[in-house]
């Protein structure tokens, strides 16, 4: 092994080695590889779990499980169908289109939209003989 003895290098780190260190490393690294030297070992002691531990244990996993499976159920339950939505713009009284808002449609939005959408007068006419109360619309 080859060292490097610059002489304008005079900063020190703070560490040294021991005398003939770096002579025996091999040998002894060798010698741990064959087997000859026991490698030191640290003592481990087993720790067993009383039962007010193992209790709080149970516990923390329960409360995880718990915690686990809400998040799961709510993730499911805020999806809504179609269904809902429409029961809810037809059925709300608060909902209503302002002034603003229609104002803002102009005739270039509203041919966009009628591109988009998919109408057939036979469905319309069925939604409104199934779903509304002409009755109350005629009589008004």
């Amino acid at each position: 092994m080859t060292t490097n003895h610059n002489s304008h290098h005079t900063r020190k780190d703070g560490f040294s080695v021991p005398e003939g260190y770096f002579d025996t490393v091999e040998q002894r690294l060798f010698e741990r590889l064959n087997g000859n030297v026991q490698l030191r070992q640290t003592d481990k002691r087993i720790r067993q779990l009383t039962p007010f531990k193992k209790l709080i244990a149970v516990a923390a996993v329960i409360t995880l499980l718990l915690g686990i499976g809400l998040v799961v159920k709510q993730q499911k339950a805020t999806t809504l169908s179609h269904e809902t939505i429409e029961n809810y713009l037809e059925y709300n009284s608060s909902y209503t289109l302002s002034n603003e808002f229609i104002q803002a449609f102009d005739e270039q939005d509203l041919q966009e939209m009628e591109q988009a959408i998919q109408v057939n007068q036979k469905e319309i006419n069925e939604y409104v003989q199934t779903n509304i109360d002409l009755d109350y619309y005629l009589n008004y």
